[in-house]
């Protein structure tokens, strides 16, 4: 059996029309070839009729230059799910683009805010397109769709960050995620953009943490390293107030990932380790559940969702946790990844 939350996410290609260095993307180069046929999205969506869930994340590279981009959403929305965007939202400055995508059918839309400015959008993504994104998300907020911001927190917003969230407050946006950086494993090595230690960046979200409720906007934070970083009380205030997304899908195998090759991948950072791939090792919802139960899979999911430290055995805050990302423990050293038991 699957569990009884369960998503789905569609990555409609690796193409991009931005260039940002933490991106999984860069393992194919965004190459504009990497676009998933449309005869696995129809076979995906089969798929997704006979399983547990509601939500279909269409996900990149980047979603919205896929040539199908529209008819995806419409056979989503046709098969009774809900079709959800993470996006950069550049192509949205377009009016009338936006208004056929959620004509289409799209249900909610994420835009991933890379910067504050021109300049540290160049230095990131390769663009000046600062005023672009902000242009977009205004036109969002004003169709009334539910939307948010997600910002992938890296080592090179830190001394920038008070000029992000003000940029997220002067967006009008509904609400916003914040999103810790995490590797990713390339060609079978693990790679991490970033130079902040996951220690380093418990400490920033720590000290930043009181200017981000400030802002007044309805946030949540994505924390992929160990809880036992962060002060206890930290983190028992913000499970209090459900500012916390933590235990990535991974552990407990409440997700499908189909890349767009039509693989099955644990994750997004795992670019290069499928488990399997749709028209050859399943088609129907039936098949999936009996791939999902070989003993390879099992076993898989069982040592993904093992404690990767002792000190985690016993942690209160395991069933929240979960270790974070399991990349990271590939990375890095124990010692870089566990704080004060």
């Amino acid at each position: 059996m699957l569990p009884s939350r369960f998503a789905a996410w569609l990555t409609l290609n690796r193409a991009c029309n931005l260039r940002c260095d933490w991106c999984y993307a860069k393992m194919l180069n965004f190459s504009p070839k990497e676009n998933m046929s449309m005869n696995t999205v129809k076979m995906a969506i089969n798929l997704f009729k006979g399983l547990p869930l509601k939500n279909v994340i269409l996900i990149g590279g980047e979603p919205t230059i896929h040539p199908n981009f529209l008819e995806i959403i419409a056979l989503v929305k046709e098969a009774g799910l809900h079709p959800l965007l993470v996006t950069n939202s550049i192509r949205f400055t377009d009016k009338k683009f936006l208004k056929e995508t959620i004509k289409a059918g799209i249900t909610g839309i994420t835009t991933s805010l890379k910067a504050a400015d021109d300049e540290q959008y160049e230095k990131f993504t390769g663009k000046r397109v600062f005023s672009d994104v902000m242009e977009a998300i205004s036109n969002i907020n004003a169709e009334k769709i539910y939307n948010k911001i997600s910002v992938t927190v890296c080592d090179g917003l830190f001394h920038d960050f008070e000029r992000m969230l003000d940029a997220i407050t002067k967006s009008g946006c509904q609400m916003f995620s914040l999103d810790m950086e995490r590797p990713i494993i390339i060609n079978g090595e693990t790679s991490s953009p970033g130079k902040a230690s996951p220690k380093e960046i418990a400490k920033f979200f720590v000290a930043a943490h009181p200017k981000i409720e400030a802002c007044g906007i309805r946030f949540t934070v994505k924390i992929s390293i160990p809880f036992c970083l962060f002060p206890t009380d930290f983190i028992e205030k913000m499970v209090a107030k459900n500012q916390i997304i933590s235990g990535c899908q991974i552990f407990n195998g409440s997700g499908i990932i189909i890349d767009q090759k039509g693989r099955i991948l644990p994750c997004n950072h795992f670019c290069d380790n499928p488990l399997g791939k749709i028209g050859t090792d399943f088609i129907t919802a039936e098949e999936y559940i009996a791939f999902r139960n070989k003993p390879d899979i099992k076993d898989f999911y069982n040592t993904i969702k093992s404690c990767p430290h002792q000190n985690c055995v016993d942690c209160c805050q395991w069933k929240f946790c979960g270790g974070g990302c399991r990349i990271h423990w590939l990375h890095r050293t124990a010692d870089e990844l566990i704080g004060n038991p």
